[in-house]
């Protein structure tokens, strides 16, 4: 029977090359240096137990798959490896709710509506939506640090804008500024979140 480590790293290596990751991309998709991922397929190291939850999530394995042998050649790792696909169908297909909703809005608001009312804003307020739709899904299957913070930053201006763009006569630009201190906090946490997986 192989060495524990052996099998991590072999499960690690076939699942991600089954997920068509490269070295590179697999470890920006984890937050994680392509030197650290080369050591665990060669069986140097091995995750710790919060990593390989993480990368369960992200192969929609169980953590046990990851110290089981397998076939090459095993049907369920085959089915596994499309899991990121259908993660990728469900972000999109969420999306595109948000902005069909938005579109039925706007124009229920333009045909029943006496008199017709154009909501444009609606299309704005599906841009924090949409966002917020991005994080969930980030935080229950990808854990991508860059990836959320990029969603967050969007998250943060597009919805100030939209409170801005809602209420016009109230003149709100100010809050802008409201926007700096939150996102150098955002900043600052997802900087810490990623020293504390370096470590």
């Amino acid at each position: 029977m192989k060495d524990i480590k052996e099998i991590v790293a072999t499960n690690i290596s076939e699942l991600r090359k089954a997920s068509g990751y490269t070295q590179i991309t697999f470890s920006e998709q984890i937050n994680y240096s392509n030197k650290t991922v080369s050591k665990w397929e060669r069986g140097e190291s091995t995750p710790d137990i919060e990593t390989l939850l993480q990368l369960a999530s992200l192969f929609g394995v169980s953590l046990q798959y990851f110290v089981e042998e397998h076939d090459q050649n095993d049907k369920v790792m085959k089915a596994k490896s499309q899991k990121p696909k259908l993660q990728l169908c469900i972000n999109l297909l969420g999306c595109a709710f948000v902005w069909i909703l938005a579109t039925i809005i706007f124009l229920y608001n333009a045909c029943f509506v006496t008199p017709p009312t154009f909501v444009w804003q609606v299309f704005v307020w599906a841009i924090p939506a949409s966002c917020a739709l991005l994080q969930f899904f980030n935080l229950k299957w990808y854990h991508n640090i860059t990836y959320g913070l990029v969603l967050s930053t969007i998250f943060i201006w597009t919805l100030i804008a939209s409170i801005c763009l809602q209420w016009l006569e109230l003149n709100l630009w100010l809050l802008f500024i409201l926007g700096i201190p939150v996102q150098v906090v955002l900043v600052l946490f997802v900087w810490m979140q990623y020293l504390s997986r370096k470590q």
